[in-house]
């Protein structure tokens, strides 16, 4: 059994990398203080890989208040861990990160789910 579950995440992968496509997690950069200087730098802005597939919601999903019927389900591979902060870019278009769902069964993370927003 222990080897089912980094089995299962490795064939989500694959089946994302097959059929979705790249997108990218549009990441600020952020901000130290140097206790001694008072001087604060900031680091730049990440822009990150991730494949994934973009979805509508289920029409019974959408609620019109925590789910608008334009925002869209986006699942991703489990490479890179999102934060609510963090934007999609698809393309041209740019896309909030409202919510974050992570599948993860006995600590082994297959995919994210993001509900996104323009």
């Amino acid at each position: 059994m222990a080897a089912f579950y980094p089995r299962m995440q490795a064939t989500t992968t694959k089946l994302l990398t097959k059929y979705g496509k790249t997108m990218y997690l549009e990441r600020a950069g952020t901000s130290v203080t140097d206790p001694v200087t008072g001087d604060a730098t900031t680091s730049p802005p990440q822009s990150l890989p991730v494949i994934g597939v973009v979805q509508d919601f289920n029409r019974l999903e959408v609620d019109g208040t925590l789910i608008l019927a334009s925002d869209k389900k986006v699942t991703i591979t489990a490479a890179t861990a999102p934060l609510i902060g963090d934007s999609l870019q698809d393309g041209t278009t740019k896309w909030r990160i409202i919510n974050i769902s992570d599948k993860t069964p006995a600590d082994v993370t297959l995919c994210y789910q993001l509900q996104v927003r323009r």
